[in-house]
């Protein structure tokens, strides 16, 4: 906020040129700035009623805290309604949330006492020949749809270059927080193949797990510690 109040200020300055700024101005200034920041704000917030609602929903018809075998029949319903042609005379339909295009056998979900705390989408895979022109479409399609509902994204990063990703790993492109979930669009280096794809998860599950995992790495190294 007091960098956007420092630009308005100066901006006012140079307009004033040797005019002496009296109080009112100058509260004038920082009033606009407040607007500024604050509308900005807004487009990031979202209505407590939809947090509410929200936040339990993964996608489709699947919540968080379905069992496996619910999951899995959601997930069939869900691949079934997303197929669509891509173009009229197309020999097969392909999946689609909007615009984007994902692999049907690419979801899978993870489970925290038997219970739903994270659903993975893989997008379709984009040969590396097409990395300046395709991941850029893909990551504006998803983003658009999840935008439209959740407003803008609580974080943005740029699209790394192609040769500033590694095979295997995984880089968050933008995020949403609703609640206790987080949604997650990220750019998967495969290789040969990059993906754009999609986190849906619970993070509070999460940073149980990984606590756990701590602590059982702890105790191994505790007991082993006699070993040499």
């Amino acid at each position: 906020m007091k960098k956007i109040a420092f630009i308005i200020f100066m901006l006012f300055i140079f307009s004033c040129k040797e005019k002496e700024m009296t109080d009112a101005e100058i509260d004038r200034i920082d009033k606009l700035a407040d607007s500024i920041v604050n509308s900005e704000n807004k487009n990031k917030k979202m209505p407590d009623s939809i947090v509410l609602t929200e936040q339990e929903k993964v996608i489709g018809d699947i919540k968080f805290g379905d069992s496996e075998k619910e999951t899995k029949k959601k997930l069939e319903d869900f691949i079934k309604k997303s197929k669509r042609k891509e173009y009229s005379n197309s020999d097969f339909p392909d999946c689609f949330i909007g615009n984007y295009k994902f692999s049907e056998y690419g979801l899978y979900g993870l489970y925290y006492k038997s219970k739903l705390y994270l659903l993975h989408i893989y997008g379709t895979p984009i040969h590396y020949d097409e990395y300046e022109s395709e991941i850029p479409r893909q990551i504006e399609f998803l983003k658009s749809v999840i935008s439209e509902k959740y407003k803008e994204p609580y974080t943005s990063n740029t699209i790394p270059e192609s040769f500033e990703t590694k095979k295997g790993y995984s880089y968050e492109v933008y995020s949403w927080n609703i609640g206790t979930k987080r949604i997650e669009i990220r750019l998967k280096d495969r290789g040969v193949y990059y993906s754009v794809d999609i986190e849906i998860y619970q993070p509070n599950i999460v940073k149980i797990l990984e606590n756990a995992q701590l602590e059982e790495d702890k105790n191994m190294t505790n007991k082993d510690k006699n070993t040499f």
